[in-house]
Order: structure tokens, then sequence, then C-alpha cells
């Protein structure tokens, strides 16, 4: 075990790695170590005698900012993660002694090129190639070692842990995945959003991971509510029409009114051209689905068909002077959508609605 220290350079606190032609014997003495730790109890507790861990996160700092040492970063981390999965004292020295975190969130970052522009924005750059295989299994062994660094940190059998904390961060970066790759949108649409059979109950109620997403739609923390719905939206190809098959129209009003896509469209993002295919089940309960709840309805008998027009005109009238009085009092503020899709007083997008038309009409 001294030995392959030694070789790996783990011992030098100081001098930085300097020899490239150092570095494949680096790289096989920390596979060796990597095999012999996996293999053998007496080599995990004698990583304990030798601080291995915190060796490992002073050869990682090392790593950060030097060319040619993709290799020896890449096992670095994995024996980081054999350390945190086979010591669980190991994950606190990691996480309270030698801010193990933040290393390893660091060396993510350095993995993906990732370019901060403000707190917790990235910089999107849809130019660059696709990651290295080098890159990958580098990034790869980073969240693995995260994962076991952080697992202790918070009970994951408490909860009094709020959605926020535990499903937002899960969310953001699902999102950003699906907004950016494709293959991996479809899959996770596959997994989350499969074509529609059975439309019978509300799309908020079951307990199929669609209908979890969409009871968080109108969660009453904003942040949660937004995530979900932006999820959601993404994939569907920021599609109205979409979203509103999977959502119906009154859990997705929140999301609509935001992007000013209540008149319908879709959103800034572009994605392939290539389309849903809807189910037969779909198709022939199509005609019968309320837009607003989302899901399959019996036609309701019409209440005013045994009417007669004078009832209907006093029904009529009745429910006008109750909305004036509730407008009047300033209890309810009518609201419309504007040509753009965005939400505004009734009068307002009236006049706006009528100064299109006019338009339009006069260049024509």
């Amino acid at each position: 075990m001294q030995i392959l220290v030694r070789l790996a350079k783990l011992d030098i606190v100081e001098d930085p790695l300097e020899r490239v032609s150092e570095f494949p014997v680096i790289v096989e003495a920390l596979k060796c170590l990597c095999n012999i730790i996996f293999n053998s109890a007496i080599a995990q507790k004698l990583s304990l005698e030798l601080n291995l861990a915190a060796m490992l996160c002073n050869l990682l700092k090392k790593c950060k900012d030097q060319q040619l040492v993709g290799d020896i970063k890449c096992f670095d981390l994995r024996l980081l993660f054999l350390l945190s999965l086979l010591h669980t004292d190991i994950r606190s020295q990691l996480r309270q002694e030698l801010q193990g975190v933040q290393v390893l969130t660091q060396a993510l970052e350095s993995s993906l090129n990732v370019r901060w522009t403000g707190e917790y924005k990235a910089a999107e750059d849809h130019d660059r190639p696709p990651l290295s295989l080098q890159e990958t299994n580098c990034a790869i062994e980073a969240l693995k070692a995260l994962f076991n660094v952080t697992l202790d940190s918070w009970n994951v059998h408490s909860k009094g842990s709020s959605y926020r904390e535990g499903l937002t961060p899960v969310l953001s970066l699902l999102t950003e995945c699906c907004r950016t790759h494709r293959n991996i949108r479809k899959f996770i649409k596959a997994q989350v959003l499969p074509p529609l059979r059975d439309v019978s109950s509300r799309p908020e109620v079951g307990t199929t991971v669609r209908n979890k997403l969409v009871r968080l739609m109108t969660h009453v923390d904003l942040g949660v509510k937004q995530i979900a719905a932006e999820f959601l939206f993404v994939l569907c190809k920021e599609r109205v029409d979409s979203l509103l098959k999977y959502t119906g129209y009154g859990n997705a009003a929140g999301l609509l009114a935001a992007r000013g896509l209540l008149a319908g469209g879709r959103g800034d993002h572009w994605y392939s051209d290539d389309e849903d295919t809807d189910t037969e089940e779909y198709k022939s309960a199509k005609p019968n689905i309320n837009l607003i709840t989302g899901h399959l309805e019996e036609p309701m008998p019409n209440p005013m068909d045994e009417m007669t027009e004078e009832q209907k005109e006093y029904e009529a009238m009745k429910l006008v002077n109750m909305f004036d009085k509730l407008s009047r009092d300033e209890l309810i503020k009518p609201m419309g959508v504007r040509p753009d899709g965005t939400m505004a007083p009734l009068e307002e997008a009236a006049s706006q609605y009528h100064t299109n038309k006019q338009d339009s009409s006069d260049s024509d």
C-alpha cells in the first residue's frame, strides 16, 4: 500500500504534477489501489490509517488546472468513490474535514466544462461537441462519489424536508438534460408520459409518475410548481397542445399564463419535428374529453333544455348582475387573453383585439 501510494504521488503535498512521463505510472498505481481496496478488508482498514482520502483530495486539486491528467483524475475519483462506499467514517471525513463536496463539485464542473454566468445559472453552448469518453467517465465517477458523500447529510426517513429541497434540483437537472439532448428526452418521456390509453381519470389522480408530477403543478410552493410544470412542458417539446393532452388546461394554466401561451402555440426552444402518435383508445375518446380537467366525462344533461326562453333570459341576467356586483366591489377582476397570449384586464384585452383586427383590415 505504501509503495503504491508513493508511485501514485499521493504522498507529495506541495509539488505539482510536472513530468508527463510519470503520468502512466501514477494511473497504474491508482488502478492497483482501486483493485486492492475493493477486494481486501485489510486494505480498507489501512486506507484509514494512511489517511488516503486526504491524499486523494490533494491530488485531485492538483489535477484541476492541468492538461493530460484526465486518467489520473478519473481513477482518483473512482478510488474516492470506493472509499466512501466501503467506509461511512470516510464519508463524514470527506464532508466535514476535507471539503469533499466542494472538491468533488469542482472536479465535476471541470469534467463538464461548466462556465457559470450567475448563481445557479450555467452558460449554454449548443455548438460544443459532445463529451469525450474520458470526460464522461470522470463526470460519472464524480457523481458517484458525491452521492456517497452527501448520502448521510440528511435523513431520508425524516422528510421534514420539503419538496423544494429534495425534488427541485432533480427536476431542474432532468429538465435541462431533456431540453438539450433529444435521446435523453425521448427515453424519459417514454417513462413519464407514455402514450395515453386510459383517460377515464383526471391527470392528477393516480400513482404513476405522470399523476404525481401533474399534482405538483398546483403545489403551494411556487418553486416546486414551476419546475414540475416546466419539466412536463419540455417533455412535450414545449407544445401547448401536447401539454394540455397530458395535464388538462386547469393544471397547466399557471405555466401558460407565465409564459404568455394561454392562446396556444409553443415555447422558445426548438425541438425535432418528430410527432407524437396517439393511441386508438385516445383518438376514440378525444371528442368527449373535458379540456379543462383533461379526462373523459360522461355527457351531462343540459339544464337549459327544459327552460323556456324567458327563464333562460332571466337566469342569464341574474348571472350578469352577480358578476357586475363582484367586479364593482373589486372582489374579482374580469381578465382576458391578449393577442400575444398573456393575461390582461378584460377591457384592455378586448381593446387590443379590436385594434389588431382593425389594423389587419386596414392593411388588407
